[in-house]
C-alpha cells in the first residue's frame, strides 16, 4: 500500500535504527516483504527482525546478534501488543532497547489509541514517533499532522481508482425489512435478491 512504502522508504532513507509498530501479523508480513523488495533497488542491507509474541501466532525472526555488524541498519518489526508486552518487562530482558531506536513508525495509528499503547509507544523518548493512518477519523496524541489527502485528490493523483457510480430503479417495497442495528437482517436481503 502508500502507507507502507512511504514508512519503509523513510526509514531506508534516514538510515536510523527504526521499528514499526503494526496491529497484525499480516501488516508485519507485508511491510517485510516491501522492506525486501526496495532495500534491495535501493542497494541497502538492513538487518530486520520480526516480533509478534502471541500466543495464537507467535513469530520472532531475527538472526544471531554476531551477523548484525553486516548491516547498516536495524529495523525491527513488531505488534502492538508486542510492543506493550516487551516494555513491561525487566529492561534486561527486553528484546526492543528504547535509548538505541531512533525513529518509530506506527501503521494504521488508528489502532493504537489505547492508554497501554500510548503507554508503550512513550517509552520511545528518544525516537521521532509517526503514525501513519487512512482512517485518521480519532487520531490524537500524535502531536501535528504532517500530511493529509482527500479520497477525491488521491483519484485524481492515480493513488486510488475512481469511482462509478449507477442508479437503479427497482420494483419493490423495503418498508417491511426489519432492522439489525443500523443494516438490514441478512435474512430480508437474502429473500429480496432471490
Amino acid at each position: 500500500s502508500g502507507k507502507t512504502n512511504v514508512m519503509v522508504n523513510l526509514a531506508l532513507e534516514t538510515g536510523l535504527n527504526t521499528v514499526i509498530a503494526a496491529p497484525t501479523n499480516e501488516i508485519l508480513q507485508q511491510t517485510y516483504r516491501r522492506i525486501g523488495e526496495i532495500a534491495e533497488t535501493k542497494g541497502r542491507k538492513p538487518y530486520i527482525r520480526i516480533i509478534n509474541k502471541s500466543k495464537k501466532d507467535p513469530l520472532l525472526y531475527s538472526l544471531p546478534s554476531e551477523d548484525r555488524e553486516k548491516y547498516d541498519q536495524e529495523i525491527t518489526l513488531i505488534t502492538y501488543s508486542s510492543i506493550v508486552i516487551d516494555t513491561k518487562k525487566d529492561e534486561s530482558l527486553r528484546l526492543l532497547n528504547p535509548d538505541n531506536v531512533e525513529l518509530v513508525l506506527t501503521d494504521e495509528a488508528h489502532e493504537s489509541q489505547t492508554e497501554k499503547r500510548f503507554n508503550a509507544r512513550d517509552q520511545f523518548q528518544n525516537a521521532i514517533r509517526i503514525g501513519f493512518t487512512g482512517t485518521a477519523f480519532n487520531i490524537f496524541n500524535y502531536g501535528e499532522l504532517i500530511h493529509q489527502i482527500s479520497i477525491s485528490e488521491a483519484i485524481q493523483e492515480g493513488m486510488l481508482s475512481g469511482v462509478s457510480t449507477r442508479l437503479i430503479t427497482i420494483n419493490y417495497d423495503i418498508s417491511d425489512f426489519e432492522l439489525s442495528g443500523e443494516d438490514f437482517k441478512p435474512e430480508d436481503i437474502e429473500r429480496f435478491i432471490k
